[in-house]
């Protein structure tokens, strides 16, 4: 323990393509001390994990006011009400994943000349990013946290540009950038519908989520489909039986 945060992998079971994350300020996962502070980030209080992502030097106060240690973001099924104490990531699956949740609790370990570590190596990341960005598309809440707890910060800029960059033909960039916001503006159009009346919106939005994949697909081909997103075989997948962007429980 310490000012140190460590932030873990963990698999899914049946999503070989997506880590579920999760924060902690101890390591090993399995050496809990009794004041242990554990950021759940949609998730449930784990002992074990596929890899350590990594670790950093944290302000914990800050990470602590960003979003409180030790708090389940619900119990039971989820029914479209707003989260609590989850940072900006209100709503799972329209405002952000456990991966944009992570990266806000990470916002801790930046400094006001260098960025804050994000969760870029776990399985799935360029996919999180397509959808949601670095730290989720709720930007009004998470523009707020930043005025109040990190406004002499430099955070991090969109993670999925420079892929977009690295993997994608500059021909095809425009495209891709156009057919990203067309997705993201459906999972808006959902939350809306959420905010105004709460409903288990997690077929609606995972439907969604699988037609743009397999909209850029067909656009961008396999091979480059599989660069941008090396985890996910696209092919081989069966949505229909796919709770694939549902909390993990």
């Amino acid at each position: 323990m310490g000012n140190v945060l460590y932030a873990w992998g963990r698999k899914i079971k049946d999503l070989e393509f997506l880590d579920h994350v999760f924060v902690t300020d101890y390591a090993p996962l399995n050496s809990a001390p009794s004041d242990a502070q554990f950021w759940y980030c949609w998730g449930k209080h784990y002992t074990d994990s596929r890899a350590q992502l990594l670790q950093a030097n944290a302000d914990l106060s800050l990470a602590n006011a960003i979003m409180p240690a030790n708090e389940m973001a619900y119990s039971g099924e989820p029914d479209g009400k707003p989260a609590l104490n989850m940072g900006a990531i209100v709503y799972y699956g329209l405002d952000g994943t456990c991966h944009q949740t992570a990266n806000q609790v990470l916002a801790a370990t930046a400094t006001k000349s260098e960025e804050p570590s994000r969760v870029l190596s776990c399985h799935g990341y360029p996919i999180t990013t397509y959808f949601y960005g670095t730290y989720g598309t709720n930007t009004d809440d998470w523009n707020d946290i930043v005025k109040a707890h990190l406004p002499d910060k430099i955070l991090a800029g969109d993670d999925f540009l420079p892929l977009l960059a690295s993997h994608v033909p500059a021909d095809k960039q425009s495209k891709v950038r156009e057919m990203r916001a067309e997705a993201q503006a459906k999972l808006k159009e959902i939350r809306t519908k959420v905010v105004a009346s709460p409903y288990n919106y997690y077929s609606e939005m995972q439907k969604a989520n699988a037609t743009a994949l397999m909209e850029l697909f067909e656009f961008l081909g396999a091979k480059t489909f599989v660069e941008l997103f090396p985890s996910l075989d696209l092919e081989n997948i069966v949505w229909d039986a796919l709770d694939w962007l549902s909390p993990p429980r």
